[in-house]
């Protein structure tokens, strides 16, 4: 199993989002602390996992892990041993993969593993399962980040109305647009 539940030894530093209103994975609204979400990052290379929690509009993550793709043979024994290491089961998760979602399965580019997004719902007794392209998700994100979170690298004014262009590199090149659309 290679990088598996021994390797998990650290819990990253606590950070808090503001929820888009996008999903519809249950929030912590009302006050209260909700029930933790197996969210996860998974390329051609690696898969990051973490817990994360909802209370109100701010989510909370930690407890993250990267494994390398190649030490599992599927995406569902890399979050098992995730799960595993932080003792939790989780009736929620969401996915943000490294493809395009086709008929709810994501054949990665880089990677043997295929997500066939039902049946990983069915075996790993969750309720809900949500799967995102990474920079689908990263494009979506960009509104909740605070001023601080960015680097200048021209002055000039933003259009808070403007398209939203997300691209990076990784184990591919990916790329997002959000164009907004009239209220």
């Amino acid at each position: 199993m290679g990088n598996g539940p021994r390797a998990f030894r650290r819990h990253a530093r606590r950070r808090h989002l503001r929820r888009d209103g996008r999903d519809d994975i249950p929030s912590g609204r009302g006050g209260g602390m909700s029930e933790p979400l197996l969210v996860a990052d998974i390329g051609g290379t690696n898969a990051r996992f973490a817990l994360a929690t909802i209370a109100g509009d701010a989510v909370s993550v930690g407890a993250m892990h990267a494994f390398r793709a190649e030490d599992f043979e599927t995406i569902r024994d890399a979050a098992d041993a995730f799960l595993e290491a932080v003792a939790a089961k989780p009736r929620h998760a969401c996915f943000a993969v490294a493809g395009p979602i086709t008929d709810a399965v994501v054949e990665f580019t880089n990677s043997p593993w295929v997500l066939d997004i039902e049946k990983t719902k069915r075996q790993m007794k969750l309720d809900r399962l949500l799967a995102i392209n990474d920079f689908e998700a990263l494009a979506t994100s960009v509104k909740q980040l605070a001023p601080d979170d960015f680097q200048e690298i021209k002055a000039g004014a933003g259009d808070g109305a403007a398209p939203i262009l997300v691209i990076g590199p990784g184990t591919g090149l990916g790329q997002a647009l959000i164009v907004p659309s009239p209220a």
